[in-house]
Order: structure tokens, then C-alpha cells, then sequence
């Protein structure tokens, strides 16, 4: 077996492992934003914890995208998402549903 076979089936062992590190970071980059501070990010140590959030739909989030779109930073994420590249964005749409990115670095396997 070659050596990116091995790496590959290696990481998909830790699958579990490895999303709840990336859950772990991204609570962590966003628990001073004023959702993360709302929803105590900070205090949430495991995906237990995380998954007793509330449910919550798109009118939860409009006015927070407005302000957002409006240049507020630090209100849902941290991280810069506007302004967005629409055709980049369909791009990464379309790489999620037909997996016709791979290896481009666009698709998102959370």
C-alpha cells in the first residue's frame, strides 16, 4: 500500500477525532463573536455539549447576515465572508452536491 493509501485510511480511523477537533477550533476562533458569546462557545468542551444548542433556522440569523453585509464584523463568525464571489460560491455549491472538485480545495468535507 502506498504511502497516501496509508495516510488516508489512517485519518478516516480518527474521522470522529478529527471533526471534533475542527469543532473544537472553530468554537474557539468564534467565542468572542456576539452569537458565540450569546450561545457560551467558551464554555462548551465536547460535541455533547454543542448539541444542546437550540435549533435554529434562517430567520434566526437574517438581521445578523444584514448587519453583516453591512461591514459589522465579530456578529455570527469571525472569519471575513463578505464580500462573497458568487460564482465561486455556485462553484462551491456545486462541489458539495456533485463532489466534481476534488482535490481543488473547494469542496468541504466537515
Amino acid at each position: 500500500m502506498n504511502k497516501k493509501m496509508r495516510n488516508f485510511e489512517e485519518k478516516c480511523g480518527r474521522a470522529a477525532e478529527l471533526s471534533h477537533a475542527v469543532l473544537r477550533e472553530i468554537l474557539k476562533d468564534n467565542e468572542e463573536t456576539e452569537y458565540g458569546k450569546k450561545n457560551g462557545f467558551g464554555r462548551l468542551q465536547d460535541l455533547r455539549e454543542y448539541r444542546r444548542l437550540p435549533l435554529t433556522d434562517y430567520a434566526d440569523y437574517a438581521e445578523s447576515i444584514e448587519r453583516m453585509k453591512r461591514g459589522e464584523k465579530n456578529v455570527l463568525t469571525a472569519y471575513q465572508i463578505f464580500p462573497v464571489d458568487f460564482r465561486q460560491q455556485r462553484r462551491a455549491e456545486k462541489c458539495a452536491v456533485d463532489d466534481a472538485c476534488a482535490g481543488t480545495g473547494l469542496g468541504y468535507g466537515l
